[in-house]
């Protein structure tokens, strides 16, 4: 009786290590199936920012007008998106407003217009070149990153 219940134990035992291995070669063909991440293109090379138009609430600083002002504040900003690196799909694009704007796909060569818009001004600082920056968040399942156009 007892070597009856030591052997049972031992298949038991058996069976148990044999699913743990299992459990681990599935794990490890899973892994390898999936390969390392994707790493994303910079929005920069994928993406072209053409022919921005841009709503100049006020003048900050100087005298009032854009050639001695210290600042501008933007309240919208209108422009047309290209995919130059390759097809790009879902699409987010965001400035300083509260609401990212969303674009489903833009073929290679292909643009989309696209305007961003916010109740509250965003303040830009004149730059050493004499411009004014306002970055532009792009992120695709392509690429992402931030892409600065000089007003």
């Amino acid at each position: 009786m007892k070597t009856k219940r030591k052997r049972d134990k031992s298949r038991k035992k058996i069976w148990i290590a044999l699913l743990v291995i299992l459990g681990f070669s599935v794990i490890l063909a899973v892994a390898v199936y999936q390969g390392p991440p994707k790493l994303k293109k910079a929005a920069a090379e994928y993406f072209e920012i053409i022919n921005p138009t841009v709503d100049i609430g006020e003048f900050v600083g100087g005298n009032g007008t854009y050639e001695n002002c210290t600042g501008v504040k933007i309240s919208q900003i209108s422009f047309t998106i290209r995919a130059v690196g390759g097809d790009a799909h879902s699409l987010t694009v965001k400035g300083w407003v509260a609401e990212p704007l969303g674009i489903e796909v833009i073929l290679r060569g292909e643009s989309e217009y696209a305007t961003l818009y916010s109740d509250t001004p965003y303040l830009s600082r004149k730059g050493s070149n004499g411009k004014f920056p306002l970055p532009i968040s792009i992120v695709s399942v392509e690429a992402e990153g931030t892409i600065t156009i000089d007003l």
